[in-house]
């Protein structure tokens, strides 16, 4: 404690000033009464110079309690404390005791510094440039300490915004990130992933004034800055952090929550039924409850399962079936649909559908039809051949004391295909007028990306185009399921529900009929999303014999 040492300093300096008060007088010991006049000891030798010397080194000695007496206990006097971190210093760490109870000096460099504020029990995380990981946690008021060690070689690789401690216990996150960058030559048959998902940013600016009147500046410092991924391979996680405070020479990453899917899958348990954390979210406004709310939308994951075998064929609810929508700024659920939610569910913040029952990797299109700013409409497709639209209500009840959602309706159904077209990307959406007036046209592209190299081929895989006529409907939040022109389209279908093939790719293709597919060919899948160009749809494509990346543009929408 600072005072402490300040006290003890002044109080040695004081000590020294009074002991040299017994050395006053002459230098041969005359103690002359007229000490302080001159010429006092001029027979006597002179003033004695021995004060002076005591209280110089009496200033010397203070100084000394002053910098080298400890600012508090050392790490090993105390059973589960550590010194206060200094993330500026180099200094040695003392001794800590690590599991084997070997004592380790090392020389740290502070590389990453975590401060979780949302965690009651507060937590702190410290990871060194030579492997050193310190988290401190503070359940019921007592200071304690865990430590563990990584792989030096590996600290620049491990991401430096993704540490959590909640619950004080290490994040689960740290481990498996480590175990992504293994070496080839230490990779096994069963591989490490580390954080491979796709993240989202969500950024408001905020305009300051500048030091120019007519030159305001641009910033995102008192805006918000905040990040959204999940693992994909790595985990069933997602993690929103908010670097708002973040610049390229100061600020510290805040983590703003982590969903952590766990448990059985029940109709009361949405989190336990999602899958591996694929899904990139989707930022966007709804109306929730009759207040405007920014939300986090994603695919309820990828069930593992569908890396048995290139042919797998699920039998039961996969893991992952639906999507979930959770609060951007707290991570709580909002909203989920899905097999899963039940066939009695009457719940306001859960939708039932009980086809959408395999896994939804991709990303959600979330489409505004007003431009009002507010979502109307989500567009998704499964790994089970279907695409999915569901209509968001748009009453001031929504959410509350209405569902979330007016339906969701399946618009393409391949599900009883031989060999079921899997779509691993979100679908593109236009709109198009006709001489009926407008229409959606939403496509998308299927391909095992399972078994991205295996030359198996799916005469099934190619291109969707199905034309949503429902979508432009003004009246379509009162129209009942019979009502609707555009669901369940497919091949074997007939009138306005029949899928056309469109084997050359450019046969125009009229709204009589509820779309179009342009298969691939042997040993061709899309690896992307669609991107529609002027009326023309241009697809990314991996032909597989020669593993070349080919761009194809096929078909016209209108």
């Amino acid at each position: 404690m600072r005072y402490v040492k300040i006290s003890l300093s002044v109080a040695t300096f004081l000590l020294f000033w009074y002991v040299s008060s017994f050395f006053t007088g002459c230098s041969d010991g005359w103690g002359s009464s007229s000490i302080g006049l001159r010429g006092a000891c001029s027979y006597h030798g002179g003033v004695s110079k021995l004060p002076i010397i005591i209280i110089f080194l009496g200033l010397i000695a203070s100084f000394f309690v002053f910098f080298l007496f400890p600012d508090s206990e050392s790490a090993t006097s105390k059973k589960d404390t550590f010194p206060v971190v200094n993330k500026e210093s180099n200094e040695s760490i003392p001794k800590i005791k690590t599991n084997t109870h070997n004592e380790i000096k090392v020389k740290r460099e502070l590389k990453i510094e975590i401060e979780n504020l949302n965690d009651k029990k507060f937590s702190k995380i410290f990871i060194y440039s030579d492997g050193l990981f310190i988290k401190e946690f503070n359940p019921e008021n007592k200071m304690k300490v865990s430590t563990k060690r990584i792989n030096k070689n590996k600290i620049l690789k491990i991401s430096n915004l993704l540490r959590e401690g909640k619950g004080g216990a290490i994040n689960p996150i740290l481990d498996v990130e480590a175990k992504g960058f293994l070496s080839q030559d230490n990779q096994s048959s069963n591989l490490q992933y580390g954080l491979d998902g796709q993240w989202t940013a969500y950024t408001e600016f905020v305009t300051k004034k500048g030091t120019n009147v007519n030159e305001p500046v641009v910033t995102v410092k008192g805006g918000k800055q905040w990040l959204y991924g999940g693992l994909r391979m790595g985990g069933k996680s997602y993690y929103a952090l908010d670097l708002s405070d973040v610049t390229s020479s100061s600020g510290t990453p805040k983590l703003k929550f982590h969903i952590n899917p766990a448990g059985t899958c029940s109709t009361t348990n949405a989190l336990g039924c999602m899958g591996q954390s694929w899904s990139k979210p989707t930022l966007t406004w709804v109306n929730w409850q009759g207040q405007r709310k920014l939300v986090m939308l994603v695919g309820g994951g990828y069930d593992a399962a569908y890396e048995s075998s290139v042919d797998y064929t699920p039998s039961n609810t996969d893991q992952g079936a639906g999507i979930y929508m959770f609060d951007a700024d707290n991570g709580n659920l909002l909203w989920w649909a899905s097999a899963n939610a039940g066939s009695t569910n009457t719940a306001t913040n859960k939708t039932y559908a009980a086809e959408m029952k395999r896994s939804v990797v991709s990303s959600i299109k979330a489409i505004d039809r007003n431009s009002d700013g507010i979502t109307d409409h989500l567009y998704f497709g499964d790994l089970g051949g279907q695409v999915w639209r569901v209509d968001l209500n748009a009453s001031s009840k929504a959410g509350k004391d209405e569902n979330f959602a007016i339906r969701a309706v399946r618009i393409l159904d391949m599900s009883g295909s031989t060999k079921v077209p899997r779509f691993y990307n979100a679908p593109n959406f236009t709109i198009h007028n006709s001489n009926n007036g407008l229409f959606a046209a939403v496509s998308i592209g299927s391909g095992n990306l399972s078994y991205p190299m295996s030359a198996s081929t799916n005469t099934d895989d190619g291109v969707y185009v199905i034309y949503d006529k429902d979508v432009t409907r003004r009246n379509l939040a009162v129209l009942t399921t019979s009502e609707l022109y555009t669901q369940d389209v497919k091949p074997s279908a007939t009138g306005g529900k029949k899928l056309i093939k469109n084997t050359n790719g450019i046969t125009k293709t009229t709204l009589t009929s509820g779309g179009w597919y342009y298969p691939l060919g042997t040993k061709k899948r899309v690896l992307n999303e669609t991107v529609a160009i002027d009326g023309d749809l241009a697809v990314d494509t991996a032909k597989i014999a020669n593993a070349a990346i080919t761009n194809e543009k096929v078909g016209n929408v209108s």
